[in-house]
Parts: structure tokens; sequence; C-alpha cells
């Protein structure tokens, strides 16, 4: 896959998870959710993931990018820091 396929199909995933509210509940005291302006991109040779539009992107190599999208293929719902807690 190239690059910019991956990042389409991550941030098809985190768009779908945002507007599910049993996937994105909000905090209860706090009022936050765990997405919130979601989205995936491609630059360059990396995928740039933003869970919380005003936290900042985080950057993926491809070779991390792909096995994200694999972890969420699977069904699995998080970010790609949950995904290596649970690798």
């Amino acid at each position: 896959m190239k690059i910019k396929e991956i990042a389409t199909e991550i941030n098809r995933a985190l768009t779908r998870w945002e507007r599910d509210p049993a996937l994105n509940p909000a905090d209860p005291t706090y009022h936050t959710k765990p997405y919130c302006m979601a989205r995936a991109f491609a630059s360059s040779n990396r995928v740039f993931v933003v869970y919380v539009g005003y936290q900042g992107s985080c950057s993926l190599t491809k070779a991390q990018a792909l096995a994200y999208l694999e972890w969420i293929r699977a069904g699995n719902v998080g970010s790609h820091y949950d995904m290596e807690v649970t690798a």
C-alpha cells in the first residue's frame, strides 16, 4: 500500500470512531472525549495521526502506520499507543 492509502484508511476509522457515541464517550468529570477533530494524513514518507485536535499530531513511519492499520482492521479501537501496549 502507498502511504497516502494507509493514511486515508486510518482517517476513515478515526472519523467513524469520533462520530460513534459508544466509542467516543465524554469523560464525566472534564467532559473531554478521546477523539476530537481526529484525523490522519500523509506527508512525505510518514503518516501523521491526530486524536485530539488541540494536542498535536503523532508521526508514524510507514511500517508503524501499516501495523496500526492492520490492528484497526482486526476490529480494535484505540490509538497506536493502545496497539503498542496490547502487542
